[in-house]
């Protein structure tokens, strides 16, 4: 195989990452679209929605780690082949909702074990572990899907619900995801990692010294906080815009544009990262969604305001992933990534899950956001300080998992 090929193979990986991370955002991302009907239909409160939410992400807590661990054990390609069919299984069964609070927490509940064999870390690890040079850019890409689910299920579930009820939409968005990325995994989702057999005999480093680094709590404590506040103005944006008046396909729209714009954040972020202080890139990222909420909480935001406001919500989610999973490679030992990225994954999710359930709670009390704004912006200005505290140095000393395909 010459360089060329070596080149082109090696950036396969990303592509089918960015394809595959999407998924297991579907139901995340799409909720805001269905949470107007299926409330209205069930008489149910907006925290009984989001409450779904909150179980996917708390089953986290537990089994996330276990997860990323069998991830450093078995490589990510056994994991996501295992993992795509059940994960879209999972996903269409929230069509069979009937009303009854426990099946939808149960509905939840198998929806967030089926995507332990699809996570973040899978994608990410194979891409992580194929490049060095330009790695920052590759890992943009794979995180691209996040912007691409942000950007597209939205719409997708719009126009879905509309067209044959939300029921079928989510059978439909479960089987479009497996019959695209199910082949490119089969055929071309192979990254150099070693025999398995050879991986399964040699002992895991511990993972407990990287408990006790400030690089772990800060990373940690950021991205927390700034994924709670994040997700809960991404859930909401749709019933957001429309409390300005907006009718539900342009809500559908801006949601899509701050998917867009999500995309461009990452993209662009990756590309700055080996050319502006990574401090510098993190001070304007985990800024932003003091400008986005006070756009929101504004009593007569324009629609252009609120197109500024979605784009500048997209960039700010897609830096930040950027930046946090940048400086985890960087700093913790990549033999044991897997399970490194799978706690961060597991504590941003937690605590992204409570956003959207509070917001949706100060909501249901007080008929307005303008009361949850108030409380995420502290938030936000610690996410911000912890992200700040990190150091920028790069561990160079930090052994590298597997075998490289080749510099790119």
């Amino acid at each position: 195989m010459t360089k060329r090929q070596e080149w082109q193979k090696s950036w396969l990986l990303p592509l089918i990452g960015l394809l595959g991370i999407s998924g297991p955002a579907a139901m995340v991302y799409s909720s805001g679209v269905f949470m107007v009907e299926i409330t209205e239909e069930f008489g149910w409160s907006r925290a009984q929605f989001s409450s779904a939410l909150t179980i996917q992400m708390l089953l986290g807590l537990g089994l996330g780690p276990l997860a990323g661990r069998l991830l450093d054990r078995v490589g990510p390609r056994r994991m996501v082949m295992v993992g795509i069919l059940p994960f879209a299984f999972a996903l269409g069964l929230f069509g069979l909702s009937n009303g009854e609070m426990w099946q939808w927490w149960l509905l939840a509940a198998f929806y967030a074990l089926s995507t332990l064999g699809v996570i973040p870390a899978a994608w990410v690890m194979a891409t992580m572990v194929s490049f060095r040079a330009s790695r920052g850019l590759a890992l943009s890409v794979v995180l691209a899907g996040i912007g691409l689910a942000t950007a597209l299920w939205p719409m997708i579930a719009a126009q879905l619900s509309a067209s044959i009820g939300w029921r079928l939409a989510f059978p439909v968005m479960a089987a479009g995801w497996a019959l695209l990325v199910f082949p490119l995994a089969l055929f071309f989702f192979k990254p150099p990692l070693p025999d398995a057999a050879e991986k399964s005999s040699l002992p895991l480093p511990p993972v407990g010294p990287i408990f006790r680094t400030r690089e772990f709590w800060c990373l940690l404590g950021a991205g927390g906080l700034f994924a709670s506040v994040q997700l809960a103005l991404i859930i909401h944006l749709v019933p957001i815009v429309r409390e300005a008046g907006l009718d539900l396909s342009t809500a559908a729209s801006l949601a899509g544009l701050a998917g867009v714009c999500s995309i461009i954040g990452r993209v662009g972020t990756g590309l700055l990262l080996d050319w502006v202080p990574t401090r510098l890139l993190a001070l304007v990222a985990f800024s932003l969604p003091l400008l986005v909420m006070a756009i929101f909480n504004m009593d007569a935001a324009s629609l252009p305001m609120l197109v500024a406001a979605a784009a500048m919500l997209g960039i700010a989610a897609g830096a930040e992933t950027d930046i946090v999973t940048y400086l985890a490679t960087r700093k913790f030992d990549q033999r044991v990534f897997g399970t490194v990225y799978s706690i961060f994954q597991t504590g941003f999710a937690i605590c992204a899950s409570m956003g959207p359930l509070l917001a949706g709670r100060i909501f249901d009390v007080s008929g307005s956001y303008s009361n949850y704004y108030l409380f995420a912006v502290p938030l936000v200005l610690l996410s911000t300080l912890l992200i700040m505290l990190v150091p920028t140095e790069s561990n160079e000393a930090s052994p590298e998992l597997g075998t490289r395909v080749s510099d790119v």
